[in-house]
């Protein structure tokens, strides 16, 4: 579990980890989202043989416990592309970020926030992705 103390400068709780990487944990939790959202008919989390229309590639995702104030805060940020796959091309780009207090300045309370942290990015991505596929202007191709 990653912390920071000053900018730049990465820690590790060393008795503390996650029961894994947390991308190959939120990787679910997004697909989840996104079935329930009523946007999709069908996700499919890759690798797969079942075709699609679009294809969203998450990469970056950071998640980090940050105490440079009290209360210590968590920070998550991924960036998102949707892809067309029948025209091949990227209908937009964005990155995202949600930070949320910890309710004590632990481990325990960082996984407090970062529940709460990647449930507000879930959301983030879930709405962006009704305006892309509904073709709104605020579907932008920004980073």
């Amino acid at each position: 579990m990653v912390y920071l103390k000053r900018p730049y400068e990465l820690e590790y709780f060393s008795a503390n980890q996650w029961a894994d990487a947390p991308a190959n944990m939120v990787a679910p939790l997004l697909a989840q989202s996104l079935s329930q959202s009523g946007v999709w008919r069908d996700v499919v989390l890759l690798p797969s043989l079942v075709s699609g229309d679009y294809r969203l590639d998450v990469y970056g995702f950071a998640l980090q416990q940050e105490f440079f104030q009290q209360p210590s805060r968590v920070r998550v940020t991924a960036r998102a592309q949707l892809v067309d796959l029948k025209q091949a091309t990227i209908v937009g780009m964005q990155r995202f970020e949600a930070v949320e207090p910890a309710p004590s300045e632990n481990a325990y309370g960082g996984v407090v926030a970062a529940n709460r942290a990647v449930a507000a990015l879930l959301d983030q991505i879930t709405v962006w992705l009704r305006e892309c596929v509904g073709h709104s202007p605020t579907c932008r191709r920004s980073m």
